[in-house]
């Protein structure tokens, strides 16, 4: 999990190659289990998955159901 949040990874796709024990860990960790890989409307008062990258694409910040999950030092 901690790869997948240093990675900004805020949601993994249902028909991925995922083990049951990542599927598991992954409903743990607020991770959403999605169909396609197109990102989701933001609205008010709708869920916080995020994720912020440097001009590299180096993931600083990774947020899920508004909770930080995972924070580069």
């Amino acid at each position: 999990m901690h790869a997948l949040f240093a990675g900004g990874a805020t949601a993994l796709l249902v028909d991925g190659p995922l083990d049951p024990s990542l599927r598991e860990a992954a409903a743990r960790g607020a991770l959403r289990l999605v169909a396609s890989p197109s990102p989701a409307p933001l609205t008010p008062g709708s869920r916080a998955d995020l994720s912020a990258t440097t001009d590299d694409g180096t993931c600083v910040a990774t947020v899920c159901a508004g909770r930080l999950v995972y924070r580069r030092r």
